[in-house]
Protein backbone atom coordinates (compact mmCIF):
# COMPACT_ATOMS: atom_id res chain seq x y z
CA UNK A 1 0.00 0.00 0.00
CA UNK A 2 2.38 2.69 1.19
CA UNK A 3 5.89 1.76 0.20
CA UNK A 4 7.43 5.07 -0.76
CA UNK A 5 10.58 6.40 0.89
CA UNK A 6 8.69 8.70 3.28
CA UNK A 7 6.56 5.87 4.70
CA UNK A 8 9.59 3.58 5.02
CA UNK A 9 11.42 6.33 6.91
CA UNK A 10 8.41 6.86 9.20
CA UNK A 11 8.30 3.11 9.83
CA UNK A 12 11.89 3.34 11.04
CA UNK A 13 11.02 6.21 13.39
CA UNK A 14 7.99 4.27 14.62
CA UNK A 15 10.15 1.19 15.29
CA UNK A 16 12.70 3.28 17.20
CA UNK A 17 9.93 4.68 19.40
CA UNK A 18 8.48 1.21 20.03
CA UNK A 19 11.92 -0.16 20.97
CA UNK A 20 12.63 2.81 23.22
CA UNK A 21 9.28 2.57 25.03
CA UNK A 22 8.88 -1.23 25.16
CA UNK A 23 12.48 -2.41 25.44
CA UNK A 24 13.70 -5.62 23.82
CA UNK A 25 10.80 -7.90 24.79
CA UNK A 26 9.00 -8.82 21.56
CA UNK A 27 5.55 -9.17 23.15
CA UNK A 28 5.91 -5.78 24.80
CA UNK A 29 6.97 -4.29 21.46
CA UNK A 30 3.93 -5.77 19.74
CA UNK A 31 1.56 -4.49 22.41
CA UNK A 32 3.15 -1.03 22.32
CA UNK A 33 3.02 -0.81 18.51
CA UNK A 34 -0.66 -1.75 18.47
CA UNK A 35 -1.43 0.74 21.23
CA UNK A 36 0.39 3.60 19.48
CA UNK A 37 -0.95 2.96 15.99
CA UNK A 38 -4.38 1.46 16.63
CA UNK A 39 -5.16 2.58 20.19
CA UNK A 40 -5.93 -0.97 21.28
CA UNK A 41 -4.09 -4.08 22.43
CA UNK A 42 -3.54 -6.94 19.99
CA UNK A 43 -5.65 -10.06 20.39
CA UNK A 44 -4.08 -13.50 20.86
CA UNK A 45 -4.08 -14.30 17.14
CA UNK A 46 -2.47 -10.97 16.31
CA UNK A 47 0.25 -11.58 18.90
CA UNK A 48 0.91 -15.04 17.46
CA UNK A 49 1.06 -13.66 13.90
CA UNK A 50 3.28 -10.78 14.99
CA UNK A 51 5.75 -12.99 16.84
CA UNK A 52 5.98 -15.30 13.83
CA UNK A 53 6.47 -12.36 11.47
CA UNK A 54 9.19 -10.80 13.62
CA UNK A 55 11.05 -14.10 13.92
CA UNK A 56 10.84 -14.81 10.20
CA UNK A 57 12.03 -11.32 9.27
CA UNK A 58 14.88 -11.34 11.80
CA UNK A 59 16.01 -14.78 10.62
CA UNK A 60 15.99 -13.60 7.02
CA UNK A 61 17.99 -10.48 7.86
CA UNK A 62 20.49 -12.54 9.87
CA UNK A 63 20.98 -14.93 6.94
CA UNK A 64 21.68 -11.94 4.71
CA UNK A 65 24.27 -10.71 7.23
CA UNK A 66 22.29 -7.62 8.21
CA UNK A 67 24.04 -5.91 11.12
CA UNK A 68 20.80 -5.31 13.03
CA UNK A 69 18.36 -8.08 12.17
CA UNK A 70 16.10 -7.49 15.17
CA UNK A 71 15.82 -3.74 14.52
CA UNK A 72 15.22 -4.33 10.81
CA UNK A 73 12.50 -6.87 11.59
CA UNK A 74 10.82 -4.42 13.98
CA UNK A 75 10.92 -1.73 11.28
CA UNK A 76 9.22 -4.13 8.86
CA UNK A 77 6.61 -4.97 11.50
CA UNK A 78 5.90 -1.29 12.09
CA UNK A 79 5.62 -0.82 8.33
CA UNK A 80 3.04 -3.62 8.23
CA UNK A 81 1.08 -1.98 11.07
CA UNK A 82 1.04 1.33 9.17
CA UNK A 83 -0.38 -0.52 6.16
CA UNK A 84 -3.29 -2.10 8.06
CA UNK A 85 -6.73 -0.98 6.94
CA UNK A 86 -7.47 -0.24 10.58
CA UNK A 87 -4.66 2.32 10.59
CA UNK A 88 -5.41 3.83 7.19
CA UNK A 89 -9.22 4.15 7.37
CA UNK A 90 -11.46 5.60 10.05
CA UNK A 91 -14.25 3.22 10.89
Amino acid sequence: LMNNEFVLQQSGFFAERVAREAGVDRRAQIVRAFKIALNRPPNAKEIEWSLSFLKSQADGYAQRKNGEPEASALRDFCHAIINLNEFVYID
